[in-house]
């Protein structure tokens, strides 16, 4: 009995596993729309920034979306990771999607319209921080009571941060930054 435990042990601990683990350069994120009340969960590699997009279908099971966001979504040379930030828009009753170099900042931001994946004409702008220390990263929100979405970039080594909103006709810095460093900021 011994022996065959030991053999079931070497045969685990040596041979190549069937199951194959998730790749570990997958990230996700999600949004719900009430409009349609249903919630949309899109993976993406960070490298590539190939992507898919899920919502639960009428099927009771996972559906992918007909038209995904373009691949590559950022077009030219990726110096960090491709990323993805979403929020969505009730005013406008539409999701917004951020695509972002988190070595530059450089991103482009797409809406679904008209039947199609569209990019915005007028992205953030392209180096939202200055020489960045470490990875940029961005996180947007969409604020019912202003009726207008907030994008801040921070740098993780730097400290830098910048929030940026669309104001008329072009995007405005809030002026307002996030502590430095935020982990050990205190009153």
């Amino acid at each position: 009995m011994k022996k065959l435990i030991f053999i079931i042990l070497v045969a685990f601990t040596f041979c190549p596993s069937s199951t194959k683990a998730q790749n570990s350069n997958t990230k996700m994120i999600s949004y719900y729309d009430p409009a349609y009340r249903q919630a949309y969960y899109l993976f993406w590699d960070t490298r590539t920034g190939a992507n898919m997009q899920y919502y639960w279908g009428d099927s009771m099971r996972w559906d992918t979306m007909a038209f995904n966001i373009p691949s590559p979504p950022l077009p030219g040379i990726i110096e960090g990771k491709v990323m993805f930030d979403v929020y969505y828009d009730t005013l406008m009753q539409r999701a917004f999607y951020t695509v972002w170099d988190t070595k530059t900042g450089r991103n482009i931001q797409y809406v679904w319209d008209s039947g199609s994946w569209t990019d915005l004409k007028v992205n953030l702008p392209q180096q939202p921080i200055e020489n960045p220390k470490g990875e940029v990263m961005l996180s947007s929100y969409y604020s019912e009571i202003e009726k207008k979405a907030f994008y801040t970039f921070y740098d993780t080594e730097g400290g830098k941060s910048v929030q940026f909103f669309w104001a008329d006709d072009h995007w405005s810095d809030l002026k307002y930054d996030l502590p430095a460093d935020p982990l050990q900021y205190k009153r």
